[in-house]
């Protein structure tokens, strides 16, 4: 437990946000490990704040960054999952440099040989790796072939781990994060993906909750609660058809920066929101013992007049009940539970089947 504390903590970068991913690059010839950081992610800053290991003031501050972040999309007044960055376009991709080739007598030799074994040389005179190595292997399987022909032999030896460098140098597979960093829907560059939002969320009203239990001071308690509404503001159901780009009910995958909600679909995000829901309802199970802590719930909720409540109960059986004005209604394991707003002192009525 000891070692994940201390790698959490050593995850926070100097901007205050936690790295999520890393690479590593594993050097057999000198024995080494290179590890490279992979750009902030939405998902990092969720996983920090789930730890339990940032203190209300951490977990107070990294929100409010997240809004002033380049993750934070203000036509949806919700997150992205990573920094929109820019992507080579298509038909400059594949491209070896002048100085890679210089430096590599095997490259230089198949260009005025014209051998176009591993590379050919375009109509604008770009030299490219042939199209069909899928990845390191295939040009290494090339290579192996080349080493048939004397010409090319010593020099294949030679400069084999080279030829293998200056491929990885070009394509940066170690990088490659799949449509994260090249496509624009489907979780892609600039898309919200509204699971990972529910998480954030979820993951805010636990620290909320958290503060309460460790006693903190009430402003920094109410703070919180003020972010975790701004959070939930951005989501779906508190938005118009127009501004969430579908029915706000409905789930779906996630909004890319060009269009609305896409991909319908029953997302892990109700799983997140019902977790939520509850906790806004201050219905929480607690060590096995169910506590009421309606203090995240708002007033607005409540009931303006009179209205009925129907609700099935363990049996399947259909009930109404009457519910009056400044009071609310939901069941847990299909149990109604009301609350009633007033001005008297906090109590629990328990009302049983048996009268």
């Amino acid at each position: 437990i000891n070692e994940l504390d201390n790698t959490i903590q050593l995850s926070e970068d100097s901007n205050g946000f936690y790295h999520a991913y890393n690479t590593i690059n594993l050097d057999l010839k000198s024995k080494s490990a290179d590890v490279k950081h992979l750009p902030t992610m939405l998902e990092g800053q969720v996983a920090a704040l789930s730890s339990g290991q940032l203190d209300v003031d951490n977990v107070i501050t990294l929100l409010e960054s997240l809004f002033d972040s380049k993750l934070y999309r203000a036509d949806q007044h919700s997150f992205i999952l990573y920094p929109v960055k820019d992507t080579t376009p298509f038909l400059q991709k594949n491209i070896i440099q002048p100085q890679s080739i210089s430096k590599s007598s095997l490259l230089t030799t198949l260009l005025q040989k014209k051998d176009f074994t591993i590379i050919e040389q375009d109509a604008d005179a770009q030299i490219r790796f042939r199209p069909y190595f899928r990845n390191a292997f295939d040009l290494q399987a090339a290579l192996h072939q080349l080493k048939n022909n004397e010409d090319y032999r010593n020099l294949v030896e030679q400069e084999q781990d080279l030829v293998l460098e200056i491929f990885e140098e070009v394509f940066d597979h170690r990088n490659y994060t799949g449509r994260s960093g090249m496509m624009f829907s489907y979780e892609g560059i600039g898309s919200i993906y509204w699971h990972m939002v529910s998480k954030l969320l979820l993951a805010v009203q636990e620290n909320y909750f958290r503060a309460i239990r460790m006693n903190e001071p009430l402003e920094k308690v109410k703070k919180l609660g003020q972010l975790y509404y701004d959070i939930r503001s951005g989501l779906s159901a508190e938005k118009t058809p127009e501004e969430y780009g579908a029915f706000p009910y409905d789930p779906y995958s996630h909004t890319p920066a060009h269009s609305g909600a896409q991909q319908p679909g029953m997302t892990g995000q109700v799983k997140e929101e019902v977790l939520t829901r509850f906790g806004e309802l201050g219905c929480l199970v607690d060590q096995g013992i169910l506590k009421f802590e309606p203090s995240l719930l708002k007033r607005n909720e409540f009931l303006f007049d009179k209205r009925t409540f129907e609700y099935y109960d363990v049996l399947q059986q259909k009930h109404q009940l009457v519910l009056q004005k400044n009071q609310l209604a939901y069941t847990f394991c299909q149990v109604p539970i009301i609350y009633t707003l007033s001005d008297t002192e906090t109590r629990i009525i328990l009302d049983c089947n048996d009268g």
